[in-house]
């Protein structure tokens, strides 16, 4: 059995939606992992300015806030290394879908231009064949 061209035609509409789905989903992941690099640039950025502020004799100092401060960053990066690396792996899983979309979109949309081409000379063949 052959497959019409308007039934391709829909079936090219349903893989151009779900190649837009695929897309969205990897660009909100991609969000994703740019908001964490920044926490993290953040996070970094924090404890290399404390460094370089560090004052012996200061008071957070001696009250050991300044070490808890270090660990508590050190935990949130670990934290947020963590997630991002969850995100990076889910963003590679998108980036496979994202391409799958795309070959099914690009393969009937290739299939619908040959099934218009072929009903298209099948339409002169009946034209010359009644002629």
């Amino acid at each position: 059995m052959a497959v019409k061209a308007d039934q391709l035609a829909d079936l090219l509409d349903l893989a151009q939606v779900a190649f837009a789905s695929e897309q969205s989903k990897l660009a909100a992941l991609s969000r994703r992992e740019s908001a964490i690099r920044a926490q993290l640039e953040t996070l970094i950025q924090s404890r290399a300015q404390s460094a370089l502020l560090k004052d012996a004799e200061s008071a957070a100092m001696k009250a050991g806030a300044e070490v808890r401060w270090h660990r508590w960053i050190d935990t949130r990066r670990e934290t947020l290394n963590r997630e991002l690396a969850q995100v990076m792996a889910l963003r590679a899983q998108s980036v496979a879908a994202v391409r799958r979309a795309f070959g099914k979109k690009e393969a009937l949309a290739g299939l619908l231009s040959q099934s218009k081409a072929a009903d298209k000379l099948q339409r002169a063949r009946r034209q010359d064949q009644t002629s």
